[in-house]
């Protein structure tokens, strides 16, 4: 409690006490942005809600590059109100940290699907890749996750786009993770099983290059094969 009521001081007092020097405003700066990271990665959303209405810059960034939004999501308390909070104050769905990821691809990188979803009719670029070329798409397949898959797909990604390192789409990706159910689903959908990567791989054989005869088979079943 005394911690919290110590926090909650030092958010008012960095927006609403004049500064006297530039100095004085960095330390102000740097002082509100621990605060909020702070407040976003714990429990209590009363601190992040004090800095907004103080007049917190909901955009700062640390030296990751990562926003609060980013942080929202990646936290473990209370992420669906932080990220409704922060969406409301106007926070950029579209910044990225030094690695290209967004808000929306650290939702899905922590299956948060109600944290995703907000993001989505927040205006999110759904097909926005961070630096490799990883799409949300690509990051959900990659980890199996079908409900996550669902979403983004409904919701308009681009199911045959590449990544930029080896040239391997989601479906690709599901099959080197060996994931059954999301290879099953981004074929229902419509993905390109021909496709080619970088090395002139298809799907298919990056299946049987795994010894996952199960993906396989249903690979080679939906290419007349089987």
């Amino acid at each position: 409690m005394h911690t919290r009521i110590i926090m909650l001081s030092l958010v008012s007092s960095c927006f609403c006490q004049p500064a006297i020097s530039s100095n004085n405003i960095q330390m102000h700066q740097e002082n509100a942005h621990l605060t909020i990271l702070d407040a976003i990665m714990g429990y209590d959303v009363d601190i992040l809600r004090q800095f907004i209405e103080s007049g917190g810059d909901v955009n700062l960034k640390d030296k990751l590059g990562r926003t609060p939004l980013m942080m929202a999501v990646m936290g473990r308390f209370c992420v669906e109100e932080k990220v409704r909070m922060l969406i409301e104050a106007k926070a950029d769905v579209l910044c990225q940290d030094v690695s290209g990821n967004t808000a929306l691809i650290w939702a899905v990188v922590n299956k948060n699907e109600a944290a995703a979803r907000m993001l989505i009719e927040a205006d999110s670029n759904i097909n926005q890749a961070e630096n490799r070329g990883i799409t949300p798409l690509i990051w959900a397949a990659s980890q199996g996750d079908t409900n996550m898959l669902q979403l983004l797909i409904e919701s308009g990604a681009d199911i045959n786009r590449e990544d930029r390192i080896m040239y391997m789409t989601a479906l690709m990706h599901a099959v080197y993770a060996g994931h059954l159910g999301a290879v099953k689903l981004l074929i229902e959908k419509g993905a390109d099983i021909t496709h080619q990567d970088k090395e002139g791989s298809t799907a298919l054989i990056h299946a049987l290059k795994k010894g996952n005869l199960s993906i396989a088979r249903l690979l080679g079943w939906s290419l007349g094969c089987g």
